[in-house]
C-alpha cells in the first residue's frame, strides 16, 4: 500500500491529436482565439492547466487478483471532479513537441464527507526547459459518504506552497505592449454561451479520461442528473476573451492561472463569462474571471479564476 506523499509515474507527450481537435470543437463558434492558437501549432492555456490531470490519468492501476498479474493502465476515473487548479505556464509548447510530466501525490483528505486528493506536477519540454507547474486538487468521488469523518493524510496543508507568477520568463512575452495598456476596471465579457452535450462529447473525445463529462449513463451512475463539463472545458471559455484581447501567447510566459470550480456546468446550461482587471502594478496585471450559469433565478457561479500576468522586473 502506498504511503502519502508518494511519487507518481512520469507521463510523456505530445498531447494526442484527438485531444487537440476536441478543444477547438468543444468551443463551437465561441472560441476563435483558442482554436486559432491550436491551429497555429501551439497548446492552449487551458490544456497547460490540465498537465496535472494528464499525469494522474496515466497512472498504473493497482493489480486486480481476479483478472491478471501486474499493473495495468488506469481505467476511466468516473466520479473524479476538479476542485482547484493552480497553474504557472512558463513557456509555450508546440502541439507536436515531446514533453515529460513528473509529479507527486501530496495529500489525501476528507472534508464534509467528501474525499479529496492534492498533487503537484512539473512539466519539461523536449529541450529540458520548464514548461508548467500544476498543483491540482480534486474530489475522488462525486457522491458524499454519510458519516465520513474529516481526516488528513500526507504532507501538511501549510507545507503545500501556493504558486506564484514566474517573472524570470516575463520578458519573452510578445504581447507586453497590449497587456501594458490594461487599466483597473477593464472588462472581458462574452455573450451567453450554451454548453451543449454535443460540445461536451467533442471536447471529451473517444479517449475520455472521465466519461461523466460526455456519457449520460456514466453521469447518472456517478449521481448526476446530466453530464457535467470537464473543468478545463469550462476554463477554456473563461480564458478565451483574454487571448482575444491581448494576444495568443499572452498567458504563456509566467502567468499564474489559479482556478476554483464552485458548481458543475451541466449539459444544456447557459454560461455567462465575466472578466475584469483588478490590479495593475509595475510587475503584474491581475484579472478576475467568473463563469456564471444563467437560469430562472439568480446566476450561479460555476468557476472563479484569478489570472496574474507577470511583467518584466528591471
Amino acid at each position: 500500500m502506498l504511503s502519502w506523499p508518494h511519487a507518481l509515474e512520469p507521463a510523456t507527450g505530445p498531447m494526442p491529436a484527438e485531444r487537440l481537435a476536441g478543444v477547438a470543437a468543444g468551443m463551437g463558434d465561441d472560441g476563435p482565439a483558442t482554436a486559432g492558437l491550436i491551429e497555429a501549432g501551439w497548446l492552449s492555456p487551458d490544456l497547460m492547466c490540465s498537465m496535472g490531470l494528464f499525469i494522474l490519468a496515466r497512472q498504473p492501476k493497482a493489480p486486480d487478483p481476479g483478472k491478471s498479474e501486474g499493473p495495468t493502465k488506469a481505467s476511466p476515473i468516473t466520479g473524479s471532479v476538479w476542485v482547484r487548479e493552480q497553474c504557472v505556464v512558463r513557456s509555450p509548447v508546440r502541439v507536436d513537441e515531446s514533453f515529460t510530466v513528473e509529479g507527486e501525490n501530496l495529500a489525501r483528505f476528507v472534508r464534509k464527507e467528501r474525499r479529496y486528493t492534492t498533487s503537484i506536477a512539473e512539466t519539461v519540454g523536449a529541450d529540458g526547459r520548464r514548461v508548467s507547474t500544476n498543483v491540482t486538487t480534486g474530489l475522488t468521488s462525486y457522491r458524499p459518504v454519510p458519516g465520513l469523518a474529516d481526516e488528513w493524510d500526507g504532507r501538511p496543508a501549510d507545507e503545500i506552497a501556493e504558486l506564484v507568477p514566474d517573472h524570470s520568463v516575463a520578458a519573452a512575452n510578445p504581447h507586453l505592449d497590449a497587456i501594458g495598456d490594461a487599466r483597473p476596471g477593464d472588462t472581458f465579457d462574452l455573450p451567453p454561451i450554451d454548453m451543449t452535450l454535443a460540445m461536451m462529447v467533442a471536447r471529451d473525445t473517444s479517449a475520455s479520461d472521465n466519461p461523466i463529462h460526455s456519457d449520460p449513463e456514466q453521469a447518472r451512475a456517478a449521481g448526476l442528473d446530466r453530464p457535467i463539463a470537464g473543468g478545463n472545458h469550462v476554463l477554456s471559455f473563461a480564458l478565451e476573451p483574454l487571448l482575444a484581447t491581448w494576444g495568443a501567447h499572452a498567458l504563456g510566459h509566467g502567468a499564474l492561472i489559479d482556478t476554483r470550480w464552485k458548481a458543475p456546468t451541466k449539459a444544456d446550461d447557459t454560461m455567462l463569462i465575466r472578466g475584469q482587471v483588478t490590479s495593475v502594478t509595475t510587475d503584474s496585471v491581475a484579472v478576475d474571471v467568473a463563469v456564471e450559469l444563467l437560469g430562472t433565478g439568480d446566476p450561479v457561479v460555476a468557476l472563479l479564476s484569478r489570472v496574474v500576468i507577470p511583467l518584466p522586473v528591471t
